[in-house]
């Protein structure tokens, strides 16, 4: 993704340079700047490390998979957000290397949301690196 995330960086100054020519002020007329990713990742088993025992109820053991991180203390509905989705791609599960689809919602600023654009890659790969050491894992 990083050339095409510089590409977007361009398109967004050229987008927000049309406005500016027809009369509009990005800057004072924008409620909020979102950036939405969508990317393939692949790694270990995310399971966390507790099984939850329905035996006697469904005849099956459970076990968690997390798939959603969420802004702590944050509201959906501001200005400031932060979702990370991270589902496994099930065909791939019973491999020794999951593939995962990743997908990111992220409001801020302009200038906060320009900087994590430019380097998406990395952002990516270091939050899934630190959810990954955070967590209690069974790998």
């Amino acid at each position: 993704m990083g050339r095409a995330a510089g590409e977007l960086v361009l398109v967004f100054g050229e987008v927000e340079e049309v406005l500016r020519s027809v009369g509009n002020d990005p800057a004072g007329g924008v409620l909020f700047y979102e950036l939405q990713v969508k990317a393939r990742a692949s790694g270990g088993k995310w399971v966390l490390g507790k099984t939850i025992r329905m035996g006697d109820r469904l005849e099956l053991d459970l076990l968690a998979v997390p798939v959603s991180f969420v802004s702590a203390g944050g509201d959906p509905n501001s200005a400031r957000w932060f979702h990370l989705d991270v589902r496994p791609v099930w065909p791939s599960w019973c491999s020794e290397r999951v593939r995962y689809e990743v997908v990111l919602i992220y409001r801020d600023n302009r200038e906060k949301l320009v900087s994590v654009l430019r380097d998406v890659d990395n952002v990516l790969k270091g939050i899934l690196k630190r959810i990954g050491e955070v967590l209690e894992l069974d790998a």
